[in-house]
């Protein structure tokens, strides 16, 4: 998984694990936009390769990906911008899973 995101996001950006099993990909100068197009190709890459048991040489499937992307605001408390990328992901996973969605989608709003 992290070849396949370090292969996805080019050299100016940073990748790291963010949990058991989420990541955060922090892009400088990409804005929203450039975030989901990213996202949605290291998504594309994932689902195209095939997770196989090297050791009984079986075949099991591919992964998917939730992805949910967000920009920071000048200004704006780190534990606030996160938040946000949260909401954005835990909407991909509710509409379905292996699918990207933004900060601004109406499904990630509150209250």
């Amino acid at each position: 998984m992290a070849r396949t995101i370090r292969e996805c996001i080019g050299g100016t950006a940073t990748a790291a694990r963010y949990g058991g099993e989420e990541f955060a990909v922090i892009l400088p100068n990409h804005g929203l936009t450039g975030a989901l197009t990213v996202a949605e190709r290291i998504r594309m890459a994932t689902a195209s390769k095939r997770v196989v048991n090297r050791s009984r040489n079986q075949a099991l499937g591919t992964i998917t990906l939730s992805i949910g992307a967000a920009q920071i605001a000048p200004d704006e408390l780190t534990s606030a911008f996160i938040d946000r990328a949260d909401r954005a992901l835990y909407a991909a996973k509710q509409d379905g899973r292996n699918r990207v969605v933004a900060e601004n989608d109406s499904r990630t709003r509150t209250g």
